[in-house]
C-alpha cells in the first residue's frame, strides 16, 4: 500500500488528487448529518464508562467507510465499539504480517490465582522513594478518573479477576503511569496471531528517499514537506470489554495515605499485550484510509508522519487533520506535536530533516555519523558486502567536496547500502553445520600475449578431491578489465579466480565451512577488506563478498605458499 502511494502520486496531476480528496471528504462529512440519530441511540445504548471513552467516535461513519474501501479488518468498527479483550486472541488478519505467540496460562489459570496473585501485588506496591514521582503518580491516576478512564473501589472485588500494579517511569522530567500486566501474568494469557510491526525509524527516511526517487523517475521536483501527527492518549481512546473488565485492575501506591489503592480500569491500558494489538489495528486502519488517498503516511503505534510535495501540502494537512476530526481521534493540535506541514518533521525524538531533500547535500559530521551508524547495521547482517559502500561515505566524511554534494558513485553507494541492509540475512550460528570445504585457486597472466589462465580445486573435510576447473583467459577478456595503460592483471585473475569457484560450487558450498587458499598477498587482503581502490578489481572483490552473502557461509582466506596443495594433501593422508 505505501509502495503503491509513493510511486502513485507522482504520476497524476497535483490537481486531481486534491479535488479527489476534496470529493471524499465531501462525501464523509455530510454523512454524520445523515446519521446523526442512529449514531446517538448506539451511544446512548453503551455502558456509561464506554460511553465517555467512545464520545465523538462516528462508529457508523467508519462502518460504512471501510466497507466501501474494501478494508481487509472491517470487525475493527465493531471491536472499538465494543471494547478490546485483554485476555484470550489478539491478531490483525490481513492487515499485520502472520506469527503465532501463544499463550502460556489459560483464563482457569488466572482465575484459580487470583486470590493469591491480588494480595502479593497490593502489598507489594510501595513508594518509589521519591515522593515527587509518587505524587506526580497519584495525581495522573486521579486526573484519568476525572476523565472517566478509572474509577476507585473500596476493596479488591473477589471474582477471580486480577490487579495489576501500575508504577511510573520517569522520562525528560515527565512521568508516565505504566500498568504492570505481565507481572499479573494478564499478559500470559494472550495468543498473539499476528506480528505488532510498525514503521520504525529506519522506516521513514526509506520512504521518503523512495518518495524523492519516484518523482525524480517522472522528472518532478523531489522537494518534499511533512508534518507529524500524534494522537492524544490513544491507548484511552479505546476501551476495554465488558468481559474483560475483570482483568483490568490496578494496584496504585497513595502518597497522601501511605496506602494502596484499587481501581477499576476501562480504557486500554499501557501496558497490556493486546493494548498493543489493538492499537496498531486502529492505527494501521487510518494509515491505510490515508493512503487510499495518497497521502504517503507512516505508522509508528500512535505517531504518524505524512509527507507532500509542496504543491499538496495544504491538501495533505487538511485531509489528514479533517479524516481524524470525522472519525472522532483527538490528536495534538497545539503544542510541538502540532508543527504545520514544513521541512522538519519531529517525531519519536527524531528529527526529519527534508530541507536539502532535493539537493544531495550531505555534510562532513553528518556522513561520518551515518558511516558509524552503518558500520554498527553492517555488524549484525552477514558477510561483507556493504563494507566498500560504507568505505565510500568514509571518503567523503574525509574529503567532503564543494557544497558537500554527494558524488554519484557515493549516491549509488547509499542506495546499495539501503538495499542490502533491508536484504542481507541475518548473521547465522548454526549448530548443524560441521562440515569443512577446501578451495585451493590460482591464476597466471603473460605480459607478451596480455592472456592467462585460472583454475581451482575443491576439497571436502576428508581430503577427497570433489571437483576441480581450469581454463584460459583470453587477451580480450584480460583487456576488458585492465585499465588504459595497466600492463599486469594477475591480481584481477587471482581474485577471478576465487569468484569462479564460489559461482560452480555455490550449492555444495553453501551453510558450509569454507577455507579458501589464494597465493597473492595483496588479493587476499583487498577480499578480506571488502574493498578496492582499482575499480574493476573492486567489482570482483564486490561480486565475491556479494556471492558469500548469498551462500552464507564463513570463509577464512589463507595465503598459499607454492607447495601449499601438496603438503596439505600428504598431511591429510
Amino acid at each position: 500500500m505505501v509502495v503503491d502511494a509513493i510511486h502513485s502520486s507522482p504520476t497524476r496531476d497535483p490537481a486531481a488528487i486534491a479535488r479527489n480528496r476534496a470529493s471524499f471528504l465531501k462525501k464523509w462529512t455530510t454523512r454524520p448529518a445523515q446519521l446523526t440519530k442512529d449514531e446517538e441511540e448506539l451511544h446512548s445504548s453503551l455502558p456509561k464508562h464506554r460511553r465517555l471513552i467512545l464520545r465523538g467516535k462516528r462508529i457508523l461513519v467508519l462502518k460504512e467507510m471501510l466497507a466501501e474501501l474494501q478494508y481487509p479488518d472491517l470487525s475493527v468498527a465493531d471491536d472499538i465499539l465494543n471494547g478490546f479483550d485483554l485476555v484470550g486472541t489478539a491478531g490483525a488478519e490481513g492487515v499485520l504480517p502472520a506469527d503465532f505467540q501463544p499463550a502460556t496460562l489459560t483464563v482457569q489459570d488466572l482465575e484459580e490465582q487470583a486470590n493469591k496473585s491480588n494480595k502479593a501485588i497490593m502489598n507489594s506496591c510501595k513508594s518509589s522513594g521519591s515522593p515527587l514521582v509518587d505524587a506526580e503518580l497519584w495525581q495522573k491516576t486521579l486526573e484519568e478518573e476525572d476523565k472517566g478512564w478509572l474509577q476507585s473501589l473500596e476493596r479488591v472485588p473477589l471474582d477471580g479477576g486480577r490487579v495489576s500494579r501500575r508504577f511510573a517511569v520517569v522520562q525528560s522530567e515527565k512521568v508516565r503511569p505504566i500498568d504492570n500486566y505481565s507481572e499479573s501474568q494478564i499478559n500470559s494469557a494472550v495468543t498473539i496471531t499476528n506480528k505488532c510491526t510498525v514503521d520504525g525509524v529506519d522506516t521513514k527516511p526509506a520512504k521518503t528517499c523512495e518518495f524523492m526517487k519516484a518523482l525524480r523517475s517522472r522528472s518532478k521536483c523531489s522537494t518534499l514537506v511533512g508534518r507529524s501527527f500524534d494522537l492524544k492518549s490513544a491507548y484511552r481512546q479505546l476501551a476495554v470489554s465488558d468481559s474483560d473488565l475483570k482483568w483490568a485492575r490496578l494496584a496504585v501506591y497513595c502518597p497522601e495515605e501511605k496506602a494502596t489503592k484499587c481501581f477499576q480500569q476501562y480504557s486500554l491500558p499501557f501496558g497490556a499485550k493486546s493494548s498493543v494489538v489493538a492499537l496498531l489495528r486502529c492505527a494501521r486502519m487510518l494509515q491505510w484510509i490515508c493512503l487510499k488517498l495518497d497521502l504517503v503516511t507512516s505508522c509508528y503505534f500512535d505517531d504518524f508522519i505524512c509527507l507532500s510535495t509542496p504543491a499538496l501540502s495544504r491538501s495533505s494537512e487538511l485531509t489528514f487533520e479533517t479524516l481524524l476530526d470525522l472519525l472522532g481521534w483527538k490528536f495534538d493540535e497545539t503544542g510541538e506535536k502540532s508543527s504545520a506541514m514544513g521541512a522538519s518533521i519531529s517525531a519519536l525524538g527524531v528529527i526529519v530533516d527534508l530541507e536539502k531533500s532535493s539537493e544531495g547535500v550531505l555534510t562532513s559530521h553528518s556522513a561520518a555519523s551515518l558511516k558509524g551508524r552503518l558500520g554498527f547495521a553492517e555488524g549484525q547482517l552477514f558477510g561483507r558486502a556493504t563494507r566498500r559502500l560504507i568505505n565510500e561515505l568514509g571518503q567523503h566524511a574525509l574529503r567532503p567536496p564543494k557544497n558537500n554534494k554527494l558524488s554519484e558513485s557515493t549516491k549509488r553507494a547509499l542506495e546499495m547500502v539501503a538495499d542490502q541492509v533491508l536484504t542481507s540475512a541475518p548473521r547465522i550460528a548454526d549448530s548443524d553445520t560441521g562440515e569443512v570445504y577446501y578451495i585451493f585457486t590460482d591464476a597466471s597472466f603473460e605480459s607478451e600475449t596480455k592472456s592467462g589462465g585460472i583454475g581451482g580445486v575443491l576439497i571436502n573435510g576428508n581430503a577427497t578431491v570433489e571437483q576441480w576447473f581450469g581454463d584460459l583467459v583470453t587477451k580480450d577478456f584480460c583487456k576488458s578489465f585492465m585499465a588504459e595503460e595497466q600492463k599486469q592483471a594477475i591480481g584481477e585473475l587471482e581474485s577471478f579466480a576465487v569468484l569462479v569457484a564460489l559461482h560452480l560450487w555455490g550449492k555444495i558450498l553453501a551453510r558450509k565451512h569454507v577455507v579458501i587458499f589464494l597465493d597473492n598477498e595483496g588479493c587476499r587482503y583487498l577480499i578480506l577488506k571488502g574493498y578496492a581502490s582499482n575499480k574493476n578489481l573492486q567489482s570482483i572483490v564486490h561480486n565475491i563478498a556479494k556471492q558469500e552473502d548469498f551462500l552464507t557461509f564463513a570463509d577464512h582466506l589463507i595465503r598459499q605458499a607454492t607447495d601449499t596443495l601438496k603438503n596439505w594433501v600428504q598431511w591429510r593422508w
